[in-house]
């Protein structure tokens, strides 16, 4: 391995320190380009949005923090139904639930998971509310 340090001399040093200065650590607007100085006042200057959302209310409805995108919403059956039907009975429930929201003009599609699983995959966050 040869270092290609050596291929490299110093001219100016004092030059070389003063391009390389930081500027105040303690100055988030010293030393940053135009436009990140002004993304950084605009966030600073923004109204504070809706309030977040708690633990407590995550955990009832983890879709309540979905502002977009693909949302997931499982149901489950009760076990004796479960071993009662099997999976072909969870294959015909979700059939007729997918007809059922079709038809409620929600466009969620459907999947039998398991026996007594159906998984509802929808791309608007607020059909999720609606499926439940």
């Amino acid at each position: 391995y040869e270092s290609p340090l050596r291929y490299y001399r110093i001219v100016d040093e004092e030059a070389d320190i003063r391009d390389l200065e930081v500027g105040d650590l303690n100055d988030m607007e010293s030393d940053v380009p135009a436009p990140f100085l002004e993304h950084l006042r605009s966030e600073r200057d923004r109204p504070p949005g809706p309030r977040g959302v708690s633990a407590e209310e995550f955990e009832l409805d983890p879709s309540i923090t979905a502002a977009g995108g693909t949302t997931m919403v499982m149901a489950t059956m009760a076990l004796d139904w479960s071993e009662k039907h099997g999976q072909h009975g969870t294959d015909h429930l979700a059939q007729v639930w997918a007809t059922m929201l079709e038809s409620g003009s929600l466009t969620a599609k459907t999947f039998a998971v398991d026996p007594g699983q159906i998984l509802f995959v929808t791309y608007r966050p607020k059909e999720a509310q609606d499926i439940k």
